[in-house]
């Protein structure tokens, strides 16, 4: 027993003593040449470069029972000359860590770690603590090439892309000596340097290539300092401290301050303090990071703000949902002196603001992931003041988004060249810019447009063009009420109500309430063609639906006049100061002998309906009131106007054409219904002109004008372009005063020497040759029936003939009235005309007025709807309605050409169509009037008539 003790205790003292030799003799092994050769080995086919230190020294009883590994004066370098071709000025961090021979990638003065060695030898690498001092990294990324590439990462296995290395499993990390981590990419301009005081980490954490799990973390950063620059902007940031403790799961507390100073291209320099407090977590999966975060109180540039939301990042886009709230906090925002271009001087305050947003990304109709904006504003109150004139509305619900556009540029060249070779089949490609080249430099030059200044300028800054380029907007505006006060319009004006839409092409307006002094409107409709207008110069389409209970023109004429833009009448302290406003022109009247030319602009295509109950216009009042009027291609019109009155009734249809300084036009279709001859001549002063007996008549009448005419630039008639029908009828009428008539009327011994009553007025009149032609009409009146005709000259010359048809006398005769109104004769003659042998022009005269109301109705049907349909025809052959952002080339090669010949051919039907009108009226004038003369005129009555001219002319 005591023999087999004896040897039991040599045995195991021999193994403790060998074991204690191999203790003893181990760390000689260990930091011996060998284990210096084996970590170079390694490091050379790690490393396409150099793994530099000055000592190694392995450890077995300094952290005990783990093995400690120091390396000190550590640097991975890699020869200069390696990526020299990169270097550049651009920005003093590109020569962080670079060196005349040799570049770093990283380095640190001591690395101290404690790892489980027996662990290790099956492949699982738990690190106990790990210490880095002095720690820098130089990171450059030079778009296709970076300097970290010289780190030779392990093949993957075939199965899984990239490489898969083990599970590491670390317990601490503490990073001092002032660390600096430098990054820079030249591609994207980008420069950021970053710096701090140390850096701590405790708890469980394990990563391995596809994951990483976290327990019990604790992170710790002190003095953090961060300095970035982008090609127009530059941040600087310190952060003094950031803590996050982990919680529960993939969650942690968060508890960071920092101040930053950015400096914008666009907004200057600014200030942003930030503070970030709660909690946020994230879970690292294969192909996926999840974020989350359950609440987060911060407060960015002194804004509080409450966020909550996940995100998911994957390999090809982001999913995020998020929310943002301002908590506790009334917004009040005043820009008290903000500068537009031009000297416009702005100011512009909101109150009581709510707002919230998203970012998201959707998929264009060709599947591109695109990102989209959505922005909600709900503000109490709105006002702004513009030079002199104050505007403000209460509850505005605003409602906003823009998406990008996602059509690459190349796709649209496609596009139109696609469109092009349909018009050119046979014609290559490449061919097709060169061949329109010549086509334009050959294309005959534009007519010049006399009013091009008149035309409605819709122009925006280039910058504001190229985001609308970019970006498609869309949104919606609702305004419980408002108000506009401005010295140019001294007029009490109220915003009742407002719902409109927009997006890039288009703004709809469902419904719009304004008053006005003494007038209302109630209106709908939309604007289209807003891209085009405002990128091309094309035409701006608009439709517009107005009601209204009455509408003063007079007034507001009158206040436009009697406005100023003297700003020294506006109290700047008082935001709604309408000490200029006045109420005492609701009985002004518009002074017409003053009015200028009116200029239809020539890319506006709109139509109006308005619904009136009572219409203000000189000193008349009418209503209700029903129109319809459209503008396009400088030609105006009125069709299906029927106005209602106290003194009588108004049917009208007219155009009004300004085409050029020598082509300015227009046309009427006008019946008046019961109503009295000075109604009618305070309302067609021309009438007075053409048959100045008619102020005379006492009675109710009516008057039908159907003519068409050219206009010089002052709006006065042409005469001698003035060709029409002028028809006056009337029954039961009475003539109070005759005037020089009474030298007639004693001739035949009337009763009533003023004519007095008439039964029956039919009067038919052609207006052409600068002369108004009255057709034969009967009359009775007194004791007497007469048939009368005759011819008024705009010159005032006058001839007339009555043949007495019944009478008291025996005899028949005639009576010719010849001369000027205010000097003529008159002479007892033969009757041209017996009792029912008048004769009668109805069916002629019927075709002259149809034709000339229908070529004003259908001014717009047959030559300007023609040009409107080559317009969608051109459209189709372009781009669509998003691809306006053509390069310089491109829009000079093609859509100049096709434009210049566009506009040719546009320009000549309109002119055809235009011009149709006033020449179907002198053809037809003309046939009637040479019909009339072969039945009504003899030779004697001619030579008499032209005898009487020249006499005149002589005096």
């Amino acid at each position: 027993m005591k023999k087999a003790l004896r040897i039991s205790g040599i045995v195991l003292a021999s193994v403790l003593g060998l074991i204690l030799i191999i203790l003893a003799a181990l760390p000689f092994v260990l930091n011996s040449k060998a284990v210096t050769k084996l970590v170079d080995k390694y490091a050379a086919e790690y490393i396409d470069g150099e793994l530099a230190y000055s000592r190694l020294h392995v450890s077995l009883y300094r952290h005990f029972p783990r093995v400690g590994i120091t390396l000190e004066d550590v640097a991975v370098t890699y020869p200069h000359e390696r990526f020299a071709q990169y270097d550049t000025l651009a920005s003093p961090l590109l020569d962080a860590g670079r060196g005349a021979e040799k570049d770093t990638l990283a380095r640190f003065g001591s690395l101290d770690a404690a790892v489980n060695a027996w662990r290790l030898l099956f492949g699982d690498i738990r690190i106990h603590r790990l210490a880095l001092d002095r720690f820098a990294a130089f990171g450059h990324d030079y778009g296709s090439a970076a300097n970290w590439d010289i780190i030779r990462l392990p093949e993957s296995d075939g199965e899984s892309e990239g490489f898969d290395f083990p599970w590491i499993r670390l317990r601490e990390l503490r990073i001092t000596g002032r660390p600096r981590v430098v990054y820079t990419a030249q591609r994207d301009s980008l420069y950021a340097d970053a710096g701090f005081l140390q850096f701590s980490l405790e708890g469980d954490a394990k990563l391995s290539s596809q994951e990483i799990r976290l327990r019990r973390l604790h992170l710790a950063l002190d003095s953090l300092e961060v300095f970035g620059q982008l090609p127009q902007d530059t941040l600087s940031a310190h952060m003094p401290l950031l803590r996050l403790d982990q919680k529960t799961g993939q969650l942690f507390d968060l508890a960071l301050e920092a101040d930053a100073l950015v400096s914008t291209g666009a907004f200057g320099r600014l200030s942003v303090p930030l503070s970030l407090e709660g909690t946020a977590g994230f879970e690292m999966k294969p192909e996926r990071l999840d974020l989350e975060v359950p609440g987060l109180d911060a407060r960015i540039a002194m804004l509080p703000l409450h966020l909550e939301g996940q995100a998911s990042v994957l390999p090809e886009h982001i999913d995020l949902k998020a929310a943002a709230a301002i908590r506790d906090c009334p917004l009040n925002a005043s820009f008290d002196s903000l500068r537009l271009d031009r000297g416009v001087g702005l100011q512009a305050r909101l109150r009581d603001m709510r707002n919230s947003g998203r970012i998201t990304k959707v998929a264009t109709p060709d599947g591109t992931m695109v990102p989209r904006l959505e922005i909600t504003n709900d503000d109490g109150e709105i006002f702004a003041k513009l030079d002199s004139s104050r505007m403000g509305v209460q509850d505005a619900r605003i409602r906003f988004s823009a998406q990008e556009r996602g059509r690459p540029e190349e796709e649209r060249h496609r596009r139109e060249l696609d469109a092009l070779q349909e018009q050119y089949p046979d014609t290559p490609r490449a061919d097709l810019a060169a061949m329109l080249s010549e086509q334009r430099r050959t294309t005959p030059p534009r007519r010049h447009d006399d009013f091009a200044d008149s035309d409605l300028s819709i122009a925006i800054d280039s910058s504001l063009a190229g985001l609308l380029r970019k970006w498609a907007p869309a949104g919606s505006v609702a305004v419980d009420e408002g108000f506009f006060a401005s010295p140019q319009l001294p007029l009490r004006t109220r915003l009742t109500g407002l719902g409109a839409r927009f997006d890039g092409d288009s703004f709809d307006i469902d419904s719009l309430g304004l008053v006005s002094g003494s007038s209302d409107v109630h209106a709908s409709g939309y604007l289209r063609n807003i891209r085009r207008a405002l990128f091309r110069h094309g035409v701006l389409e608009a439709r517009m639906g107005l009601e209204s209970r009455r509408i003063n023109l007079n007034e507001i004429v009158a206040a436009l006049r009697h406005g100023t833009p003297d700003i020294g009448q506006v109290d700047p302290a008082d935001e709604k100061d309408e000490s200029f406003v006045t109420d005492t022109l609701e009985n002004a009247r518009i002074d017409r002998d003053k009015m200028s030319l009116v200029v239809v602009p020539g890319n506006v295509k709109a139509s109006l309906e308005v619904r009136a109950d009572s219409v203000d216009y000189t000193d008349l009042k009418v209503g209700p009131v029903i129109t319809v009027a459209g503008v396009q291609d400088r030609t105006a019109q009125i069709l299906g106007t029927h106005v209602i009155s106290d003194f009588g009734r108004i049917a009208l249809d007219a155009y009004y054409s300004t085409q050029s300084k020598e082509d300015i036009s227009a046309g009427v279709n006008l019946t008046l219904t019961d109503m009295d001859a000075h109604d009618i001549i305070h309302m067609l002063p021309s009438v007075d002109d053409m048959m100045p007996a008619l102020k005379s008549f006492e009675g109710n009448l009516g008057c039908e004008l159907s003519a068409t005419t050219q206009l010089d630039t002052n709006m006065n008639v042409v005469i001698p372009s003035l060709n029409g029908l002028l028809r006056i009828t009337g029954q039961d009428l009475e003539v109070k005063d005759a005037g020089d008539l009474r030298r007639i009327t004693r001739l035949l011994l009337f009763r009533n020497k003023d004519i007095g009553h008439i039964d029956d007025l039919s009067v038919d009149a052609v207006i052409h040759n600068s002369q108004v032609e009255v057709f034969p009409f009967q009359l009775g009146v007194d004791r007497y029936r007469l048939a009368l005709r005759g011819t008024q000259g705009f010159d005032k010359s006058m001839y007339y003939h009555a043949s007495i048809l019944r009478s008291p006398f025996l005899i028949r005769f005639g009576i010719n009235l010849y001369g000027t109104l205010d000097n003529w004769r008159f002479s007892l003659g033969r009757a041209r005309y017996r009792e029912g042998r008048v004769p009668v022009f109805t069916q002629q005269l019927d075709t002259v007025q149809f034709n000339i109301a229908e070529g004003i109705r259908n001014v717009f049907q047959s030559g300007v709807r023609h040009v409107h349909d080559y317009n969608l025809e051109q459209e189709r052959l372009r781009a669509s309605e998003e691809d306006e952002a053509l390069t310089p080339e491109e829009q000079r090669e093609i859509d100049d050409f096709a434009l210049s010949v566009e506009l040719e051919e546009q320009q000549a039907a309109l002119d055809a169509e235009v011009n149709e009108a006033i020449a179907a009226a002198t053809l037809d004038t003309d046939k009637l009037m040479q019909q009339y003369a072969e039945q009504i005129y003899d030779k004697r009555i001619l030579r008499k008539m032209e005898k009487l001219k020249k006499k005149q002319q002589n005096t």
